[in-house]
Formats: C-alpha cells, structure tokens, sequence
C-alpha cells in the first residue's frame, strides 16, 4: 500500500474529499486491483455497522495486540471477542488494513489459512536467522577460491562499465544441488538491477533446475526454470534495495541449495 494514496482512500470512503479529488481517486481504482479490493473489503466489512446499535459500537478502544487480530483474521475468536474487535476495528483504520493485509498476504500465498501464513513467515524469519553467518556481500573482495558455507567464490569482479551502465559489482558462485554442480554469475548494476545466468558444470542428473529470487519478508521477486542442463537467465523486474537481504534458491528434483547474499557499498 505505500506505493498509494493511501489516506486518500480512506478519506475518500469516508466521503471526506472534494469533487475533483473523489473523480481521481475513482479514476485510480479502476486502474488499480490493490486499491480496489481494499475499498471492497471495507465496504464490506462496514456492512456490520448496519447490524450495531450505537451504544455497542466502541471507536475509543485500545487497538487489539498482533495475536488477536491474526486470530480475528482467521475466524478463531469466540462470537464474543470477535465482535469487540469487529467494533474497535471499524473505528480504527490502522487495524482494519492490518486485518485486510493478512487476509491479501495469505490469498497472495496461496494459503487459505492466515494461521499458516504466520507460520510460513515465522519459519522463513528463523532460516534468515539461521543463515545470517553464511551471507554473501555482492560489494566485498573475498578472493578466489573462498568458501562462504557451501558456496565457493569461483570468480570476482569489481566495478566496470559495460553497454554504457556501470557494473558496481560481479560474482561467480559454484554451489552443488542433489549431485549437480552450477555455475551462478550474479552482476548488480548500478541502477539496482541484479542479473544472474546459470549453468551446470557437472550434471550427474539431467533435469530442469528451479530457481526464485525472494525477498528478506519472504516476497517472489524472480522465478525461473532451466533446461535440462541447467541453463537459465533473469533480471530482476525492479530495483534491489542496497543492504537488504535477498535470497537465491536452487530445486533440482526436491533438493534444494540457498543462497543468501546483500550488496553493500564498500570503500576501495
């Protein structure tokens, strides 16, 4: 939502914009699906407050902690508990997104369940946790050769031009998934962008690789397969943001490799 008008929207449910204002922002949600199921899980969430007497309805009630409303999202509060969060929520914009968040966020997944969700994320959070001692700075000088867990730095490069964009820094990384050995050239352009060609250099197994780029929140950024001899390209579609972490994923038949890396800026 931040890439929104966020308060906009709410203001504009709220029917709380000018003429002009109104006409942009109906103009906007015909464009944008994100925008648009927000304003109709809200007018649909609102349709409750038909259902209230005033006396019932609570807009000055502390916000309901993460748990609640995780469980409120999933339907696992009593009829009791629900309805005080329902009321809390229909005065407090902040909650209400954070309900229809975790309910897109789990739709996005593919995971009917927001408990699940929450549980894929807690399980994601630890293997970053985990794998915070084996991550690979795309910006540092580790030299040839170099183990970083079970990644070898096969070869390193450090900023160039190249068809008139400046190359800030380019590694090639060897890494061995279910038998098979791949070669993975990662370049991270100026602008953000991060390129990365794959191939095999060992095949004990001749099948298609399956790779993802995901985000430190667990978020697809890239996802590609290969031919039967390992051999694929991508381009992240958008910027990679400096210091963040990124990780790249290698399937080959249910054996998996990851490979956790960031790029940082570091002085010659």
């Amino acid at each position: 939502m931040t890439a929104h008008d966020e308060e906009d929207i709410f203001r504009f449910l709220s029917g709380h914009l000018s003429p002009s204002d109104h006409d942009r922002i109906e103009a906007h949600l015909k464009a944008c699906p994100e925008c648009s199921d927000l304003v109709t899980f809200v007018h649909d969430f609102n349709s409750t407050l038909k259902a209230m007497s005033p006396e019932v309805l609570q807009p000055a009630t502390p916000c309901p902690d993460a748990d609640t409303i995780a469980a409120f999202a999933e339907g696992e509060l009593d009829e009791s508990a629900a309805q005080a969060v329902r009321q809390h929520t229909i005065f407090c914009k902040e909650c209400l997104e954070e309900v229809f968040l975790l309910r897109r966020a789990a739709a996005a997944a593919g995971i009917k369940s927001i408990s699940e969700f929450i549980e894929g994320t807690a399980r994601w959070r630890d293997f970053l946790e985990k794998a915070k001692d084996f991550v690979i700075d795309l910006g540092k000088a580790y030299g040839q050769g170099i183990l970083i867990g079970s990644v070898r730095i096969a070869a390193e490069q450090p900023a160039f031009a190249v068809r008139g964009h400046k190359v800030l820094s380019s590694k090639v990384l060897e890494v061995t998934v279910g038998g098979n050995g791949y070669s993975i050239e990662l370049t991270f352009a100026e602008a953000g962008s991060l390129s990365c060609d794959i191939a095999s250099f060992r095949s004990s197994v001749q099948a298609p690789l399956q790779v993802s780029l995901r985000s430190e929140t667990g978020e697809e950024i890239a996802s590609v397969g290969s031919d039967d001899f390992g051999k694929c390209h991508f381009d992240t579609p958008s910027p990679l943001r400096p210091g963040e972490l990124y990780v790249l994923s290698l399937n080959l038949k249910g054996a998996e490799q990851h490979i956790v890396f960031r790029f940082t800026k570091h002085p010659s």
